[in-house]
């Protein structure tokens, strides 16, 4: 499917005849008989939500947020929030939802805009949802006139605000617009209709080849920790419910035996801040951007930990937040530091790897105490006595080795594939722009597919 889309330059398609400057020097020039006036000029209707939090409930009509207007579509999966059926028309007062209403997000994020799908939503304050003057505009032109690098532009140029980025609707509702006649708009609504659904089937199959990529470097990864690579090996059950067979060499211990609990504490809190979680293991605090959690005002009391030390994250270990420490450093008092009792026997990075397998997150989960989810614990009792499958120290070796070389070429590929999407997303936006802002004549290849 990917010859079939050529993502090297949209000036490909054919050009307008007569093409008049504009004053705006990003913009060049445009159809001579195109123009461009304010939004508010072909908006009947602007209905806004901000300033006004609705009460959510766990299940009713659904309220769609900023979160749920992405790519330009609504992803309902995105964020699942519902308010009342009694709320519901007391809250849309400003205004109900007709199905191909353009939806724009006014912040957190800015400029994602969709039509609207379902007339039974409920929107939340940051979208913005606009009725249109029909005779003027086309609601699917607007909606990628939106997406393009013009419409983003002029939206960004009037947003304020510096941690969230934002456009006021008094600011929306004077941001230009290019207006080509009706006929046109449709025809190029159909036009990038068509080619961005090409765009976008092939972008999911490369994000779904991703997804199948570390599926199977999932399993590569299982199967080489818990029976090995030994083809010829006798196998016995290990006495782990989630873990089953493995071959009959290995030792299989209870983290009593391979382990010992460390509580040893900061005195003055000057060691390199570590924290674990279920995706990177055990890290940097420093290096974790995305992490809004509350920090101390000092680490004077945390953990002390030592390269080769496991780390448990006592309140998500049933999600995998565990693994080996490289450096040394300190961790939260809420953590357990487990220490090697034989390091000869373990190789840290088998380990890592073997305790974020999918059985053995099981067992951790099966092991963890708590009424909820949320509160499920893995405490030192239950951890040290669990059993672990643990081969000789050359065959982690080797189970290292293959797993590396094996994750070294899916990366690759897998990095191959994002590259191919980003290229395609970047096409995407281009032929959008190109298409809204007259740089390309798209009413003839419309005609054609229709013929």
């Amino acid at each position: 499917m990917e010859a079939m889309i050529d993502t090297s330059d949209v000036r490909r398609w054919k050009r307008y005849n007569k093409l008049t400057p504009t004053r705006k020097e990003w913009l060049g020039e445009l159809p001579d008989h195109w123009q461009s006036m304010a939004l508010r000029r072909v908006v009947t209707t602007f209905v806004d939500y901000r300033g006004k939090t609705p009460k959510k409930v766990s299940q009713g009509v659904r309220l769609v947020t900023a979160s749920n207007v992405r790519a330009g579509k609504i992803d309902y999966e995105a964020v699942e929030d519902y308010i009342s059926n009694a709320d519901y028309e007391p809250w849309m007062v400003r205004g109900f939802p007709e199905i191909g209403d353009v939806l724009l997000t006014t912040e957190a994020p800015l400029g994602q805009s969709a039509l609207v799908d379902d007339e039974s939503i409920a929107l939340a304050q940051r979208v913005i949802l606009m009725k249109l003057d029909k005779s003027k505009m086309c609601n699917e032109y607007l909606c990628k006139y939106l997406q393009s690098k013009a419409g983003q532009l002029e939206l960004w140029t009037r947003a304020t605000g510096s941690t969230a980025v934002g456009i006021k609707a008094s600011h929306l509702k004077g941001i230009p617009v290019i207006v080509p006649p009706l006929d046109e708009q449709i025809a190029i609504a159909a036009f990038l209709d068509r080619e961005t659904g090409q765009i976008d089937k092939l972008i999911a199959l490369k994000e779904r080849l991703i997804g199948l990529l570390e599926e199977k470097k999932g399993t590569v990864v299982q199967r080489a920790v818990t029976l090995g690579l030994r083809e010829n090996a006798q196998i016995t059950e290990s006495g782990i419910p989630c873990v089953g067979m493995v071959p009959d060499h290995w030792d299989v211990d209870r983290n009593k035996v391979i382990f010992q609990e460390i509580d040893c504490r900061s005195e003055n809190g000057d060691e390199e801040l570590l924290t674990v979680s279920h995706i990177t293991g055990v890290t940097k605090r420093s290096e974790k951007e995305e992490v809004t959690m509350f920090l101390a005002e000092t680490n004077e009391g945390y953990k002390v930990c030592e390269p080769g030390d496991f780390i448990i994250n006592t309140m998500w270990a049933f999600m995998g937040a565990v693994g080996i420490a490289f450096e040394g450093g300190c961790v939260s008092p809420s953590y357990n530091v487990y220490r090697p009792r034989n390091p000869e026997r373990i190789i840290p990075e088998y380990f890592d790897l073997l305790y974020r397998t999918e059985s053995l997150k099981t067992e951790m989960f099966r092991g963890s105490k708590g009424i909820w989810h949320s509160r499920l614990r893995l405490y030192p009792d239950v951890f040290l006595n669990m059993r672990t499958p643990l081969p000789p120290p050359e065959e982690q070796e080797e189970i290292l080795e293959y797993i590396n070389d094996y994750s070294s070429k899916a990366n690759e590929l897998s990095k191959a594939l994002t590259t191919s999407i980003e290229r395609l997303q970047e096409y995407r936006t281009a032929l959008i722009s190109a298409a809204v802002t007259g740089q390309i004549d798209v009413r003839e290849e419309v005609a054609a597919s229709d013929g």
